[in-house]
């Protein structure tokens, strides 16, 4: 699963590792320095001490005093020369001290292996003081707390500032999310003076651009259908007066097929705008198949019915729901071919429920199967009074099932034909 980081996380994200990494080698330089010149200081007052101590320690150097000494100070003390020897403490080989650091007029100051020491002579006798590394005041700590603090307060800083610079990027994405779900009147705030300001304006722009387009679109479209329909009116009333015959029933039927084709268009431009939203009420999803196979009069002896004993509530938009069982239902009596049976079947899916509609025609041609949704697409093309229609049917059966939060699925049937299943979602 490829992790997604939001353009705010990466761009926090950099300037963190940017902060650490510029700490690290600053806090490493500087307290490298620090760390020399304590010791550079600590060998110059080594000399000084040196002095004191040795002067503690009498003429011949005493012991006891030594030993006191080693005590109080936690430094050990090795004395050797004009026939004294003794020592405080096993001092370490001087071969483990492979560096000897400085050297002073004096004494020479030197480090390895968490321990320090320091070597001088007086009046012939060879004076050794020596310790842990950790009792040398070191000081890089306050250097590298300070340079943290350095850090946290530029990352905090960083934080605030980017989320400010990427409020209006936050602020366009909500915009487009609201634009998608079909709030066109939504606009975003006036943004800062720069790129991310002028494109807030550009979508607020073409939100209204878009808008206006639909708008006239939509009046266009109501404008056309009631300018056909009064026409279609006045030749419905005059082909009734006609006497009966082949011709007149004809045109009738091209007569309804018109007025048809304008309902199923303003149906689509309805779906389109909010106050469109399917109306939900409980109703029987049994009794909406039963009303729509009766519709098809003689045609529906060629049905047969799989439903359940009692009933099937669903929460729907009822008309809405019987122009999808009407178009489906119809489809697959348009496709079957003569002496064969279109089978529907209902049952309950959850908290929903799932309608079946299978035909034994020809099937549709599986790389058409991804097409049969799409507004005017028709999979035969030639058009007939069988199987007439304009290719809005199944574009209007989606699209009211998507506004019911349910979908449909059209696919070929093993041995021949195709079905349409119906998913409704309660």
């Amino acid at each position: 699963m490829k992790l997604r980081l939001s353009i705010f996380t990466k761009l926090f994200g950099i300037i963190v590792a940017t902060a650490l990494l510029v700490n690290l080698l600053i806090g490493a330089y500087f307290g490298s320095q620090f760390r020399f010149n304590r010791r550079e200081s600590f060998l110059k007052n080594m000399d000084a001490y040196a002095d004191y101590m040795i002067r503690d320690l009498g003429t011949p150097p005493d012991r006891a005093r030594g030993e006191r000494l080693a005590r109080e100070t936690t430094m050990n003390i090795a004395v050797d020369g004009r026939g004294i020897v003794w020592a405080t403490a096993p001092p370490p080989p001087p071969a483990k001290y492979k560096h000897p650091a400085h050297r002073s007029p004096r004494g020479s100051f030197g480090w390895d292996r968490g321990t320090y020491f320091y070597e001088t002579e007086r009046d012939g006798v060879r004076y050794r003081f020596w310790g842990s590394a950790r009792d040398i005041p070191e000081g890089g700590g306050l250097i590298l707390y300070l340079f943290l603090g350095l850090v946290s307060a530029v990352m905090i800083g960083a934080y605030f500032l980017i989320r400010r610079l990427l409020s209006p990027i936050r602020l366009l994405a909500d915009g487009v999310k609201q634009t998608a779900a079909g709030n066109l009147a939504h606009r975003v705030p006036a943004g800062p003076a720069d790129e991310l300001g002028e494109l807030g304006a550009s979508f607020n722009a073409m939100n209204e651009r878009v808008s206006a387009m639909l708008a006239s679109r939509e009046q266009l479209l109501r404008d056309v259908s009631h300018e056909l329909r009064s026409p279609l009116t006045r030749m419905r009333v005059a082909l009734e007066l006609m006497p009966e015959g082949a011709g007149r029933r004809s045109v009738l039927e091209d007569v309804a097929a018109i007025d048809a084709m304008i309902g199923e268009l303003l149906e689509t431009q309805r779906l389109e705008r909010p106050e469109g939203a399917p109306r939900r009420e409980r109703m029987d999803l049994k009794e909406a198949l039963a009303v729509s196979i009766r519709e098809f009069g003689a045609r529906a002896d060629g049905i047969v019915t799989d439903l359940p004993d009692g009933p099937l509530f669903i929460n729907a938009d009822r008309e809405r729901v019987l122009i999808v069982l009407r178009n489906i239902i119809g489809n697959a009596l348009k496709f079957s071919p003569e002496g064969t049976v279109v089978e529907v079947s209902a049952r309950g899916s959850g908290a929903g429920a799932v309608v079946t509609v299978r035909d034994r025609g020809s099937g549709i041609p599986e790389e058409e199967l991804d097409r049969v949704f799409e507004p005017f697409y028709r999979v035969d093309r030639s058009r007939s009074r069988e199987t007439g229609g304009y290719g809005l049917g199944l574009h209007i059966c989606a699209r009211i099932m998507e506004a019911h939060g349910g979908r449909i699925v059209v696919r070929n049937r093993e041995g021949g034909g195709a079905e349409a299943v119906l998913e409704f979602v309660s």
